[in-house]
């Protein structure tokens, strides 16, 4: 989500008349060049208004997540991170006119390092809503029990696909790992339809989910403490009408909870979600998915779902809802203008 993106959300809010930084896409959407991100924060410190941090197409993580950094590594390095930031805010003298707008619904670590934050469904608007996605097609008789799609090389990403090899689960699984590593037990890259070399996002995604009941979903984190957030995976998952299985950090199924969705409890066990322990976690949700294997006539067990997966697809498109839900939350939050 960029500016463009933001501004009209802010309308009639106590955010108007704020500087916006629109980070993500001045950072990522330069190919991870700080260039033009330094540029506008610059800009930022020559004026007086208050500033928006627009985090609000990615999350920041903490400090000692996958993408590395702390407190002194380089910008290229961290500027993922809330260190990172941090280190901008305060170089640019701008900290207390700063509010960050982002994905993550946990203020611990904001609160650490003393930088004023909002969390709200800003995925769900960005990747669902002003995307304009449609409730898709529902098929009643899919034909494997787990989708699992990996794109960036991630350890827990790996660890799930060997133990899925292990397990004796990988034939009735649709998966496919786009980046390399250095597996012993499977092959990297690996392709959704290998004998054309097509990548997920290339295939008519409906297809793959609608073949599967379940979607094993490796989320982007799973080793952050206190951040709690689904990025768009969950939500194409929801979307399409699977099961999630969400392999993330704790709280992201209570997460989709307090959103309103209905996470299928009695289909699965969802009390991995409260597991802190990340190795725990992991070998209770995979223990899980191995009992979900043996499952036989998954079309009868298909038919326990449309009235409860239409609530959610219902949910998740609802433009007006996102909107007001939104909106309640900047007006809740606007002491942090003071």
């Amino acid at each position: 989500m960029s500016a463009v993106h933001l501004e009209p959300l802010l309308v009639g809010t106590p955010f108007e008349d704020c500087f916006i930084v629109a980070y993500d896409a001045l950072y990522h959407g330069n190919n991870n060049d700080p260039t033009l991100l330094l540029q506008k924060l610059e800009e930022a410190s020559n004026q007086t208004d208050p500033i928006i941090i627009d985090k609000t197409s990615e999350h920041l993580h903490d400090e000692h997540s996958y993408w590395g950094g702390g407190r002194d590594s380089d910008l290229s390095r961290d500027a993922s991170h809330i260190s990172g930031l941090n280190k901008l805010l305060e170089e640019y003298k701008i900290k207390n006119r700063c509010v960050v707008f982002d994905n993550t619904w946990n203020d611990t670590h904001w609160n650490t390092w003393g930088i004023k934050h909002i969390a709200g469904p800003f995925y769900i608007w960005n990747y669902i809503i002003e995307r304009r996605l449609k409730i898709p097609a529902w098929n009643h008789n899919p034909s494997k029990h787990f989708l699992c799609m990996n794109n960036i090389h991630k350890s827990h990403r790996q660890q799930v696909i060997e133990r899925l090899h292990h397990d004796n689960c990988i034939s009735k699984t649709l998966w496919s790992y786009r980046n390399t590593c250095d597996s012993q037990v499977f092959t990297s890259p690996t392709y959704i339809d290998q004998a054309t070399g097509k990548f997920d996002q290339t295939a008519n995604l409906n297809d793959l989910y609608n073949d599967c009941f379940y979607t094993i979903v490796t989320e982007t984190d799973y080793t952050d403490k206190n951040i709690e957030h689904i990025t768009e995976k969950t939500l194409m998952a929801i979307l399409h009408g699977t099961v999630p299985i969400i392999v993330g950090v704790p709280g992201a199924i209570k997460l989709c909870k307090d959103l309103g969705f209905d996470m299928y409890d009695g289909i699965i066990d969802n009390s991995y979600d409260a597991v802190i322990d990340n190795n725990e976690r992991f070998e209770k949700i995979m223990y899980m998915v191995e009992n979900k294997s043996a499952e036989k006539h998954l079309d009868k067990l298909r038919t326990l779902l449309p009235t409860r997966v239409l609530r959610n697809q219902l949910l998740l498109t609802n433009r007006q809802y996102w909107f007001d839900r939104i909106i309640n939350i900047l007006f809740d939050k606007s002491k942090l203008l003071n």
